[in-house]
């Protein structure tokens, strides 16, 4: 390439980050952190909350369903299977949940029908939101979209908008709310800037540095000018499972972040300082979710979503009619975000450099590897110790909606969260008369 070719590529370079790409650098939405329907949470100095998009609709009301099928009869249950809306949507629920801290699992009670959430109880940034398990339930199922729940921000950009697209029927929920949020929050991270204030925004987890400051450490970018994408995924999900499938205990879950040019090499690899973005943040997950807790809820939808399959993939009956149409609260969830490439560009060398930011989530679980960047993430294994577990929890009377059980030095609370009605009892059979004996 000629010097004066060279010259004007370089002054085109841009980062972009759409449902994955990058063009190197970007310029991203901020983000505010996702809250709980009425639950106030404090926000971090210097850090505001994303205001509405002019003419994003927010019509109060509820996310209709779609039409679904009726699951069939097993044991103690009703044809309808078992009910996990009657439940859910209990405002009893909310408070029955409101103390656990974290998901542990779930208890499957084929007599009583009992769906019974396993967790532990102490102070945390979020709580269960008992909708999210309905949204997780109608993608396992099968959404109108036919995909697992995730969130992509990309083209087409109009008057500096991105289009937002969710996935699995998140769309106008708290599911697809924190999902948007999350990779918003990953994109503003990498730009260390928040583009509605323009001020700096960074992480207090020690290593943390901008992707900006990780191209002047590796002395720019490897191809300039090429795109690349970041986005969120569960890197793995282990569970450990009863002997008879009907009792589920999180082992692990971890989640990453990652990274590849656009298209993708055949050979794999990005951009050498994104993936060391994307790796500081993978390994310290936990510590940024400690400080955007945003990202602790992204980790607890991953969970939903990994009882949902159980739950599906085991044939339990469940009620699919009404959990398909069943209303959920609205929540605004935007069509658009902004872009804000003019509040971040940066002087190099060879001229200046407009940084672009798109991104995406992908909450898809995999028994096996199906691509390069599709690897399998879901692990499960079979445990006596969980059928234990299992066996101590449906020790307690049905009709207790909450208890506490105690497996050696560790303390469960368990919640009922659903319950399919019995079958009505067949009433005795009518005496046959006697005959009369002939004189």
């Amino acid at each position: 390439m000629s010097r004066a070719r060279r010259n004007t590529h370089w002054s085109r370079i841009a980062i972009a980050l759409a449902a994955g790409t990058i063009l190197i650098g970007c310029a991203l939405p901020a983000v505010g952190q996702v809250l709980q329907p009425g639950v106030p949470s404090p926000r971090r100095p210097g850090f505001q909350p994303r205001p509405p998009v002019p003419g994003q609709p927010t019509a109060p009301g509820t996310t209709p369903g779609a039409p679904g099928t009726t699951a069939q009869g097993q044991r103690g249950f009703l044809p309808e299977g078992i009910d996990i809306v009657a439940g859910v949507l209990l405002d009893r629920t909310a408070q029955l949940t409101a103390d656990l801290a974290d998901v542990s699992g779930a208890v499957i009670d084929p007599d009583s029908g009992r769906f019974i959430l396993i967790g532990k109880r102490g102070k945390a940034e979020t709580h269960f939101n008992p909708e999210d398990l309905l949204v997780a339930f109608r993608a396992a199922i099968g959404a109108e979209d036919g995909k697992a729940p995730g969130v992509s921000i990309e083209g087409p950009i109009l008057d500096g908008q991105m289009t937002v697209r969710y996935l699995g029927g998140t769309q106008g929920t708290h599911f697809g709310q924190v999902m948007f949020e999350a990779d918003r929050l990953l994109k503003c991270l990498a730009m260390g800037r928040d583009n509605i204030t323009g001020k700096p925004l960074r992480a207090n987890v020690p290593g943390y540095r901008t992707e900006l400051e990780l191209l002047s450490a590796f002395g720019g970018a490897k191809y300039p000018g090429a795109w690349h994408r970041y986005w969120f995924r569960p890197a793995q999900v282990v569970v450990s499972l009863s002997p008879d499938g009907t009792g589920i205990v999180f082992d692990k879950v971890e989640m990453a972040a990652l990274t590849e040019y656009v298209p993708p090499l055949p050979e794999g690899g990005s951009e050498p300082a994104s993936e060391a973005f994307c790796r500081h943040i993978t390994e310290h997950y936990d510590e940024y979710a400690a400080e955007f807790p945003v990202l602790a809820e992204l980790k607890n939808l991953t969970r939903m979503v990994a009882l949902a399959n159980w739950v599906v993939q085991r044939g339990i009956p469940i009620n699919k009619a009404k959990l398909m149409t069943a209303p959920l609260p609205m929540v605004a969830t935007p069509a658009t975000t902004p872009m804000g490439f003019a509040e971040i560009t940066e002087r190099v060398p060879a001229g200046w450099m407009k940084h672009q930011m798109k991104g995406g989530v992908d909450l898809s679980l995999r028994t096996a590897t199906l691509s390069r960047d599709r690897p399998r993430n879901w692990f499960a294994g079979v445990s006596t110790e969980v059928q234990d577990l299992k066996r101590a929890v449906l020790s307690t009377p049905s009709q207790s909606p909450r208890w506490d059980v105690k497996m050696g030095n560790t303390s469960y609370t368990a919640v009922v969260l659903a319950q399919a009605p019995k079958k009505p009892a067949k009433p005795p059979a009518a005496a046959k008369p006697t005959p009369k004996q002939p004189k």
